[in-house]
């Protein structure tokens, strides 16, 4: 007579987070009990970091901008050296817009804005299920500097949006709004005690959301790091790699497996100077900085590094002038450029998302 064998749960875990995410799905619907444990939020923080360090269970969500000049918004599966599934996130309230954008990504979950319609709403583009979040309390329409990050308060287990506006010519007033999904509204926090010349959109690390920015209100140019604490709601200074912060230094913050990365290059009209990629192994302490890679030969213009190779002697690259393209560490050149679909050639905007289960409706209050 067959006997049945009780797994202990952790063993069952480590089995689970190994497992890709439409293998879930099928053990999610198998019992109740799978499902609690699936879609608890433990479980899917376990899965988020074992697929960041394991650069498993990866897509790609990527923005184009049609002849008509209109934006269309793909998904595709990342399988190491592969593209494939191309699929694109049909949906009616961010189709065709010209000014729409992806605000960030965060534990399978994209947050997008429509400022032709004043809209902002999270996405699994898995699962294709959506959360529509309340109207902003400023038209979105209106051609106002902002800010933008997106990211998960550990703490509170909630997942929260965040928008700074500027005012004035030069800056002189500064609004910051928290969105909370779990209490589903936006609130007034404390003005940005900063300034800033270029740049949006926040890399989430650490639990906190990082942009580069400026001290002084007549700079030219950004020249330190600032974060914001999902937990506190509160700004502070990331210490820079010891020879940024030179003045005719340009920086872009980003983010690299796991950790806080800075791209700078001397600014001198030099469209093809190459760029230093930093990245701070250890968050928070300053001697961590490790100056990773100068990257040569990528075609020159703005370059996002999205992940390390499973042997982490190479990083993909979305550069402007060679779309995706893998990086060798080891000999400083463009190893390959990664075949994709036609329709997402040429893309201007392109992030990381741990494909997930997780819902926008799941955090949310009514």
């Amino acid at each position: 007579m067959a006997t049945s064998v009780q797994l202990p749960l952790d063993l069952i875990v480590d089995i689970l987070i190994r497992l890709p995410v439409r293998s879930l799905a099928r053990f999610r619907c198998a019992s109740r009990s799978f499902r609690s444990l699936i879609d608890g939020q433990d479980f899917v923080n376990r899965y988020v970091n074992h697929s960041i360090e394991t650069n498993s269970n990866l897509g790609l969500s990527v923005s184009v901008e049609n002849s008509k000049w209109k934006r269309r918004y793909y998904s595709l599966s990342f399988d190491q050296y592969t593209f494939d599934n191309c699929l694109e996130i049909d949906l009616p309230l961010m189709k065709n817009c010209k000014f729409g954008f992806i605000i960030g990504s965060c534990n399978g979950l994209l947050a997008l804005e429509n400022s032709c319609r004043n809209i902002m709403l999270l996405l699994n583009p898995l699962t294709k299920r959506h959360r529509v979040l309340p109207t902003f309390y400023r038209d979105l329409s209106r051609c106002v500097p902002s800010l933008e990050g997106f990211g998960f308060d550990v703490g509170s287990g909630d997942f929260k949006l965040v928008k700074i506006l500027a005012f004035g010519k030069p800056m002189n007033y500064t609004e910051v709004a928290v969105f909370s999904l779990r209490v589903n509204s936006w609130r007034r926090i404390q003005d940005f005690p900063y300034f800033w010349v270029t740049g949006r959109c926040s890399v989430f690390v650490n639990g906190a959301l990082h942009w580069a920015a400026a001290l002084n209100q007549d700079a030219d140019r950004n020249d330190i790091i600032i974060a914001f604490d999902l937990k506190s709601e509160e700004f502070y200074q990331v210490p820079l790699p010891p020879i940024v912060g030179i003045e005719g230094y340009y920086i872009v913050v980003e983010a690299l497996g796991g950790c806080l990365c800075l791209l700078c290059k001397f600014d001198d009209d030099d469209d093809d100077r190459p760029w230093d990629l930093w990245v701070m192994k250890e968050y928070g302490v300053n001697d961590s900085w490790t100056n990773l890679a100068t990257l040569l030969n990528v075609g020159g213009g703005n370059v996002k590094p999205l992940v390390y190779s499973r042997s982490e002697d190479k990083v993909l690259l979305h550069a402007v002038r060679r779309d995706l393209c893998w990086y060798d560490l080891e000999r400083h050149r463009v190893r390959s450029i990664v075949e994709i679909d036609d329709k997402v050639r040429r893309c201007d905007m392109c992030t990381v998302c741990v494909n997930t289960l997780v819902s926008p409706n799941a955090h949310a209050g009514n």
